[in-house]
């Protein structure tokens, strides 16, 4: 399900985390090189919202509204 979702823009991808019930996006900083800076100021733009930011700031959570909470299924390919 992951590898399918990633194949999406990255907007769709959030929206079809929370048509599945997903109440928020979980970021481990140190798997990107600009730190996730390019996708936290996506996700703020998006979400309209700034992240929850541990104590030592290299985790960040996005809190959202779940629209839904079936899981969404792919279309196959």
């Amino acid at each position: 399900w992951i590898s399918k979702l990633l194949k999406r823009p990255f907007e769709e991808q959030v929206s079809i985390l929370r048509s599945s019930g997903f109440n928020g996006i979980y970021i481990d900083r140190r798997g990107y090189d600009d730190r996730a800076k390019a996708m936290e100021e996506n996700l703020s733009k998006l979400l309209n919202t700034t992240p929850i930011v541990s104590k030592n700031g290299v985790q960040s959570f996005f809190k959202m509204q779940p629209t839904g909470s079936k899981t969404y299924e792919f279309p196959p390919q």
